[in-house]
């Protein structure tokens, strides 16, 4: 069965989201008894190591890939490539094995699991974004409010997490991660500029610096937490 190119988009999004929702719904299952502010950051560093590391990169690639093709139609199960499905697989068995076997433990499941679902439900939002023939993402003259609406997901996901660090740290009085909110607030403060006049005003990238040492500020309190945890 053939199908149009931005149905291989749509197709795309939904087997992310799918898959996000579910491995999102397991880990926060699990995440009752885990609710720390040590775990909340690691499922934050999880979520932010899938995001820009693998999935974010897809999310290009595929959108890219899909748009090349000279037919408009195509067989249906070309919105991944090998790879993709590889991939997909092998997190698919790892993580079905990994439950089954009993080799990973409750408090693994409810971190992993929440920061990589979160991820992938992001992916599937961002594709459907993408997808939009307004959006010319791969275009050079892409519309400024297409950007904004591409990272209206991730800011939301970002506000939900400062929420759930501000909440946890003054409801257990937690003095090493009482900062932890601001930095994230930090970040996005400095990010959110960049996203609506870099293009503009190019010296405004330079924010990003500053964002950086946000994140490094994040992972300080991070490792100092949890230095004082394992001593």
């Amino acid at each position: 069965m053939k199908v149009k190119r931005n149905t291989l988009l749509l197709l795309a999004c939904l087997v992310w989201s799918a898959a996000g929702c579910n491995i999102l719904r397991i880990g926060l299952l699990a995440y009752p008894a885990y609710g720390t502010v040590v775990n909340y950051l690691l499922s934050v560093l999880v979520f932010a190591v899938f995001q820009w590391m693998i999935f974010g990169k897809l999310v290009k690639k595929h959108t890219a890939r899909i748009q090349s093709y000279g037919e408009e139609r195509h067989f249906f199960l070309k919105f991944f490539d090998g790879k993709a499905f590889a991939i997909m697989a092998v997190m698919m068995s790892g993580g079905i094995g990994l439950r089954v076997s009993g080799l990973a433990p409750e408090r693994f499941i409810a971190v992993f699991y929440t920061g990589l679902g979160a991820a992938l439900l992001l992916v599937g939002l961002r594709v459907l974004l993408c997808m939009m023939p307004q959006n010319q993402w791969l275009s050079a003259d892409a519309p400024l409010s297409w950007g904004i609406y591409r990272n209206i997901p991730f800011a939301l996901l970002g506000l939900l997490i400062t929420v759930l660090f501000f909440r946890s740290a003054k409801e257990h009085k937690d003095r090493a991660f009482r900062w932890m909110w601001l930095t994230i607030v930090l970040s996005f403060g400095f990010y959110i500029p960049v996203v609506l006049w870099a293009d503009t005003i190019p010296l405004i990238g330079m924010l990003m610096i500053p964002k950086t040492c946000a994140y490094v500020w994040t992972v300080l309190i991070g490792y100092f937490a949890m230095k004082r945890e394992c001593n």
